[in-house]
């Protein structure tokens, strides 16, 4: 079973549906962090060995960051797992719960990893240092 950090904007549904499957969930309500900023959200997640569950998008440009930051200065350690769930309408919470199961179970970690839901109906990974959010132009 997995061990999840929600942040901020996770529905309780999602909660209580992967709590029932027997995955250890806590929230940043729960542990006093909902008004931290997204990048601290992932911290509190690493810091604890916990799978990061979110809606917001701004964690895919955050993971790539943070594979960067962590080359350069070499001190940052590895994020347990980033999941972007597409937020409602699109999903319902039990929609939510099934296909975050689903991906856990095709993987043995999702350490260092960041998912999110691809338009073909499968989770994609989201590949660090390049991507259509990222901003580096190194031409002439």
């Amino acid at each position: 079973m997995a061990d999840f950090y929600f942040d901020h904007n996770l529905h309780r549904r999602i909660a209580t549906g992967l709590r029932t499957a027997g995955h250890a969930v806590v929230t940043a309500q729960e542990w006093g962090y909902a008004e931290l900023a997204d990048d601290r959200q992932l911290w509190v997640a690493t810091r604890a060995r916990r799978i990061l569950l979110t809606y917001d998008d701004d964690l895919r440009r955050i993971h790539r960051e943070w594979g960067r930051r962590k080359g350069l200065l070499g001190e940052l350690p590895e994020h347990h797992g980033i999941i972007v769930a597409p937020a409602p309408p699109i999903w319902r919470a039990e929609q939510a719960v099934r296909e975050v199961v689903v991906l856990l179970g095709q993987r043995a970690s999702l350490v260092g990893e960041c998912y999110e839901w691809g338009g073909g109906g499968t989770w994609v990974r989201v590949e660090r240092g390049s991507g259509d959010d990222d901003d580096d132009d190194d031409g002439p």
